[in-house]
């Protein structure tokens, strides 16, 4: 199974959600928040919230019981690895590589899954399952995903914003 959010426009927030290629759902970032809302066909909705005003612990929940259903949290401050509470076990989200854009889902000494921007010129992501990822684990990894890539962009645009020698 493969789960991939394609942006909805160039300029959107918005990004459909499609399991091999059947569209499911969307999800919208929420301004001044790395929180994200999800709408799944079939009326099902979750948010995606981190959990503190610091720190990088996010949390999936049912949006009507506000119960969690997945977790996870940065696994160390010098690292690009994040823990993740799935449904059925722990595992750790890993950079596939030091050139590589791609991270690996790792648990139980075996790769699960993997998640991997769509394409150069294409805003979005895809995540493969490999192992026995439930459908909320491959959500919960893909906006896991979508928060890497927007601190990164805002990073490499801190860091571009002014002129040098000035």
């Amino acid at each position: 199974m493969i789960l991939t959010a394609k942006a909805e426009n160039c300029f959107s927030s918005t990004f459909v959600l499609k399991v091999n290629d059947k569209a499911i759902g969307k999800f919208e970032g929420r301004f001044f928040s790395e929180g994200m809302d999800v709408y799944l066909t079939g009326q099902r909705r979750f948010k995606f919230e981190k959990t503190g005003w610091m720190g990088s612990h996010f949390q999936l929940k049912d949006a009507e019981t506000e119960a969690v259903l997945v977790e996870t949290d940065r696994a160390g401050f010098f690292t690009s690895s994040w823990k993740l509470q799935l449904s059925k076990t722990r595992a750790e989200l890993r950079k596939a590589g030091f050139f590589s854009t791609a991270y690996e889902v790792c648990g139980r000494d075996e790769v699960l899954g993997r998640v991997d921007r769509n394409g150069v010129c294409e805003r979005g992501w895809h995540v493969e399952n490999y192992g026995d990822l439930e459908a909320v684990d491959m959500i919960l990894i893909g906006l896991i995903y979508q928060i890497v890539l927007n601190r990164q962009a805002q990073q490499h645009g801190a860091a571009g914003g002014h002129i040098a020698g000035t």
